[in-house]
C-alpha cells in the first residue's frame, strides 16, 4: 500500500510540474510579446526625438562648415561644437588584397597568410592609408564626419568631474 501512495504521489508531482512548466511557458510567450509592444511603443515615441536631435545636428554641422569655415563653435557654459572627420577602410575584395599583400610582402614569411583574416587586413589597409595615402587593391575608403559637442567646464563640474578631459 505504501508503494502504491507513493506511486501516486510521484504520479501527481509530475502532473503538477507538467502544468507549472505549460503555465511557465505560456507566460514566457505573453511577456515577450508584450515586452515587443512596449518596445515599439517606446521606438515610436522616441522617433520624432531622435529626427529633431538629428536635425539640430545637421543644422548646426552644416552652419559649422558653411558660415564658420568649419572652424569650432565654442559657447561659453554650454560647451564646443566640432566636426569630426574620419576616413576608414574598409576589405571589399579579399583576394585582389591578398594578391596585393602577397606580392608586396612576398620576402616576408607567412606575413600575407596573417594579414588576410578580418581586423588585422583592415588594420594594415588602414595604416597604409594613412601613412602613405595608398589606397590598396580590393579596399573601399569610407568617410564619415558627426557632430561633436563637448560639454564647458560649468556643465563637467555639474556632472561631478574635476576637470575637462
Amino acid at each position: 500500500m505504501q508503494e502504491e501512495t507513493m506511486q501516486r504521489f510521484v504520479v501527481r508531482q509530475m502532473r503538477q510540474l507538467k502544468i507549472a512548466r505549460d503555465e511557465l511557458a505560456e507566460a514566457e510567450a505573453n511577456g515577450k510579446e508584450m515586452l515587443a509592444q512596449v518596445k515599439q511603443e517606446v521606438e515610436a515615441d522616441l522617433r520624432p526625438m531622435r529626427e529633431h536631435v538629428s536635425g539640430l545636428e545637421e543644422y548646426l554641422k552644416n552652419f559649422i562648415e558653411e558660415e564658420n569655415d568649419g572652424k569650432k563653435i565654442k559657447v561659453p557654459g554650454i560647451g564646443t561644437a566640432f566636426i569630426t572627420r574620419r576616413q576608414n577602410v574598409k576589405i571589399e575584395d579579399i583576394e585582389a588584397f591578398a594578391r596585393w599583400v602577397k606580392d608586396e610582402y612576398d620576402d616576408v614569411p607567412g606575413i600575407w597568410v596573417t594579414t588576410l583574416h578580418g581586423p588585422t587586413a583592415r588594420k594594415l589597409a588602414q595604416r597604409i592609408l594613412t601613412e602613405d595615402g595608398q589606397l590598396l587593391p580590393g579596399t573601399e575608403l569610407i568617410k564619415s564626419e558627426s557632430l561633436t559637442v563637448r560639454p564647458g567646464t560649468a556643465q563637467v563640474k555639474e556632472l561631478g568631474a574635476d576637470s575637462v578631459g
